[in-house]
């Protein structure tokens, strides 16, 4: 590779699409999960936890990458995220953090998934349709065909 062409950091664009659309089905699979095996009066708490550990995550997100440039800038020349070169940056390092971190929690969660049971309990299945009197017109209730 040429080092004096800068190669954009918009080469990373579709990755980043990539996982906002995971995030998006994630969230949405999350949230009826939630609706499905809690309790009705937890529903919108758990809602509401699901909203916050997002935010969480962001933050720490954030926090991460901003510790790991600290970290390695230290250590002389600029850091992995230091420029918006990808030429300069080692982002492949830093994306390999992520992958051993992301290893690390499916390790944690098949770890705390032994515990999990699934309650079939708490579906709440309702009808499609309320059952109509025979005779009766439902787009008109003053109507009686009997």
């Amino acid at each position: 590779m040429n080092q004096n062409r800068t190669l954009s950091i918009f080469w990373i664009a579709p990755q980043f699409l990539i996982y906002g659309l995971s995030e998006m089905f994630t969230a949405v699979a999350l949230i009826e999960f939630f609706y499905k095996q809690s309790l009705e009066r937890m529903q919108s708490f758990l809602t509401a936890m699901t909203y916050f550990s997002y935010s969480f995550g962001f933050y720490l997100s954030s926090l991460l990458a901003s510790l790991v440039n600290r970290i390695t800038s230290s250590s002389g020349g600029g850091g992995w995220l230091n420029d918006n070169d990808l030429n300069k940056d080692r982002l492949d390092l830093f994306y390999w953090l992520l992958a051993a971190l992301s290893l690390v929690n499916f390790i944690n969660y098949l770890f705390c998934s032994r515990w999990y049971s699934y309650n079939s309990s708490l579906l709440h299945i309702a009808p499609l349709h309320e059952p109509q009197a025979q005779g009766h017109d439902p787009e008109n209730p003053n109507v009686n065909f009997s």
